[in-house]
């Protein structure tokens, strides 16, 4: 076995200044590297936060965006059967309308008989302008 003496034996003087100067510069470098690393986080942490608000205002605006895109879907598949529904209307009405013009042209009806049919037609709006128009054909 080997005789280790003390650490503190073996230490001049000026060794020992110099490990406490070194301990101190050590101690500061900790220091700052602690405070960077105090600063990086709270600098993560807010950039975290201002995500974490920037999600939370997304998903509302996603959520908003979504009623508005049903609500239109919903609007234009209701306009859809009603465009379907008066198109089919005024087909009937367009083929009553030529059944009629076509006996007034060959005779066979007068104009206040067609004149009244065509009163008596189902499309709302366009009776007395196709009355005016059929009125100003025969004259």
């Amino acid at each position: 076995m080997s005789y280790l003496p003390p650490y503190s034996e073996c230490l001049s003087s000026g060794t020992v200044s110099l490990l406490k100067e070194m301990s101190s510069s050590l101690g500061d470098d900790i220091k700052r590297w602690r405070s960077a690393s105090v600063e990086a986080y709270q600098t993560q942490l807010s950039c975290l936060e201002r995500m974490r608000h920037e999600i939370m205002l997304l998903r509302t605006t996603v959520s908003s965006q979504e009623t508005t895109i049903n609500s239109l879907t919903n609007e234009i598949d209701r306009l859809r059967l009603s465009k379907g529904v008066c198109e089919r209307e005024f087909r009937e009405y367009r083929a009553q309308v030529r059944a009629m013009l076509s006996r007034l042209k060959n005779g066979k009806e007068d104009l206040e008989t067609a004149e009244s049919e065509i009163m008596s037609l189902s499309l709302v709006g366009h009776k007395d302008s196709l009355v005016n128009g059929i009125t100003q054909t025969m004259l």
